[in-house]
């Protein structure tokens, strides 16, 4: 099917820990080689600007969260906490129930850890206190394609109910599969994406967009 020429992204960007501006970037330039327009901004300016303009996808390229469950983050939470107001919630609902598709990245699953129905429009979320990753190393991926990147595997995540799993991995230190890819009715998210060279891998890519042309292709079905 082909797609429309032109289709709007809102990436909601930055956060600790990542090179957000520069996987963004990175992210953006490899979606607009599908027609694809991106605007990136911050989590709570891009939110704003969700509410008054309607965007085909919502692209969550960021790590927004309470940071209260480690007192590691003490020094960072006056700059860096982010809480989830019910009119942001609003937002992104009404974003979905207009026929919007929302497209997850990496640390999409850590975002909003102060509203658990993120897990039930994500798919997916990090579990406090089970849910764990290695440092960045070689990754099989097991895909249609598979390939080799050197990446974060988040693992032991929970997944919603009814979410497919189109993907896994495994590293030499974690050898029982771990969903890195999935979708349900409104989303997908790639649990790749830590860095700029993990951003730039050509499997990487294909998995990005191909599910992004899979999410416009949707729209273009319930048009």
């Amino acid at each position: 099917m082909s797609l429309r020429s032109s289709r709007s992204n809102l990436i909601l960007s930055g956060g600790i820990y990542h090179p957000f501006e520069e996987t963004s970037a990175l992210i953006a330039g490899h979606l607009a080689k599908l027609g694809v327009r991106s605007e990136i901004l911050p989590m709570r300016e891009g939110l704003a600007r969700l509410s008054g303009t309607r965007f085909d996808v919502l692209t969550i390229n960021a790590l927004a969260f309470t940071m209260t469950q480690h007192e590691k983050y003490a020094p960072l939470r006056s700059v860096h906490a982010f809480a989830i107001s019910d009119a942001e919630k609003a937002t992104i609902r009404g974003h979905l129930a207009s026929g919007g598709k929302l497209l997850g990245l990496h640390t999409a699953a850590i975002c909003f850890d102060d509203w658990p129905e993120w897990q039930d429009y994500l798919g997916i979320a990090w579990q406090w206190g089970t849910s764990h990753h290695p440092p960045p190393c070689t990754l099989r991926i097991d895909a249609e394609e598979p390939f080799e990147t050197v990446d974060e595997l988040y693992c032991d995540l929970a997944l919603a109910s009814g979410t497919e799993v189109l993907a896994n991995a495994t590293c030499r230190s974690v050898d029982r599969p771990q969903p890195i890819l999935l979708r349900n009715a409104n989303a997908v998210y790639l649990a790749l994406g830590h860095d700029e060279t993990a951003c730039d891998n050509a499997g990487f890519v294909r998995l990005l967009t191909d599910a992004a042309q899979n999410l416009l292709s949707s729209i273009e079905k319930d048009a």
